[in-house]
């Protein structure tokens, strides 16, 4: 009898996959069928796009959200940033930097997360959705390496410009962007250009959303359009605000401040490195918003949530070809499910058990 369990257990130990995701408290992880290489992630708008469907807008209660006129167009003139209590906009604590990037995952995201992993330092992302739908591999790599992500919307719209129906599907479709990679959804948000007002603010936390912005913008941004703009007015303006908190003088509030920078291009996030190696070498700690604000892990992804009628995966097939930014890249770390069957039928545990019952027959017949 000995000889058919010990097949069994090794038939059951063989379907056995070890997730490589962080454990969170309280959040459970939807497997995504998304494979982490060659298939193509579909159901989303056309790059730019933001459709409208009311069955996602009527999930978010608009009662009693503020009503106000709408920004004089889409490029931000007469844009309100208005900044709230319930905004953070700097760390708890004076001895603490908050480091973020916005506008990833692109494609020199992952020199910087080398240089990360170097100094074994974690920091915050805000993502944008169609960023990640692009670079699917390198946002869970991100993840994976332990840093912390926040939805920085679908298209990087000024949200005050936006209606708000169009504010709720920038920022269910940036969520869905998570779903289909991680399996989770975020509960970190930063409005896009630090735009936001009452109104936008409202819909945001009636989604559910903590929102953050900045204490100081580092500009490397500039440089992605201007070759006037010099990487050096950067790290001297970091340098000037650290001796500033050094001094008490930057935040009188007694906080540490949150830096703003961006890893989308390649000068800005071939910068990065020196704006952390100058606040590093100040004495200063760097940690993820998160951590800087007090707020436990646990806090900061949500479950999952299915979506009417939306499908993010197109059913595999041997003439699927993987489109270039799906290809594996040296960050990626696993998968966080078990990879399906060539027939896509029956799950490992389903072949495991019925392995096991022709198994315990072949035993009875013989007796």
């Amino acid at each position: 009898m000995g000889w058919w369990i010990t097949i069994g257990l090794l038939l059951a130990s063989a379907s056995l996959v070890v997730s490589q995701q962080p454990r969170l408290p309280n959040v459970t992880y939807t497997p995504t069928p998304w494979d982490g290489i060659s298939q193509q992630l579909i159901g989303f708008p056309p790059l730019g796009k933001i459709p409208i469907n009311p069955l996602w807008t009527a999930l978010v209660n608009t009662t009693g959200i503020p009503i106000g006129p709408l920004a004089s167009n889409v490029t931000g003139v007469g844009a309100e940033m208005w900044q709230g209590t319930t905004d953070h906009t700097y760390c708890s604590d004076k001895n603490t930097f908050g480091i973020t990037f916005d506008d990833g995952p692109g494609m020199y995201t992952t020199n910087l997360l080398n240089f990360l992993k170097s100094i074994n330092l974690k920091v915050t992302f805000f993502t944008i959705g169609v960023q990640i739908v692009q670079y699917p591999a390198v946002f869970k790599s991100i993840f994976d390496a332990g840093h912390q992500i926040g939805c920085h919307t679908w298209t990087h719209p000024w949200l005050t410009s936006l209606t708000n129906e169009q504010i709720i599907m920038e920022t269910f479709w940036c969520e869905q962007a998570f779903q289909a990679v991680l399996g989770i959804r975020p509960v970190y948000m930063r409005p896009p250009h630090g735009d936001i007002n009452p109104r936008v603010r409202s819909i945001l936390i009636q989604m559910g959303y903590t929102i953050v912005e900045w204490t100081k913008d580092t500009n490397d941004w500039r440089m992605s359009y201007d070759t006037t703009f010099q990487g050096s007015w950067v790290t001297g303006n970091v340098s000037q605000w650290i001796q500033q908190q050094k001094a008490g003088t930057l935040l009188p509030n007694g906080g540490g401040p949150i830096l703003l920078e961006h890893d989308l291009w390649s000068q800005s996030a071939a910068l990065g490195p020196s704006v952390i190696n100058l606040v590093r070498n100040a004495g200063f700690n760097i940690q993820r918003i998160g951590d800087c604000l007090g707020d436990p892990p646990a806090n900061w992804y949500r479950n999952a949530t299915v979506m009417p009628g939306f499908a993010t995966l197109p059913t595999p097939s041997p003439t699927q070809s993987p489109i270039p930014s799906l290809q594996p890249t040296a960050e990626v770390v696993g998968t966080s499910v078990a990879p399906q069957s060539s027939s896509g039928l029956y799950s490992a545990p389903l072949i495991v058990l019925i392995a096991c019952v022709i198994v315990g027959l072949i035993f009875v017949i013989q007796l």
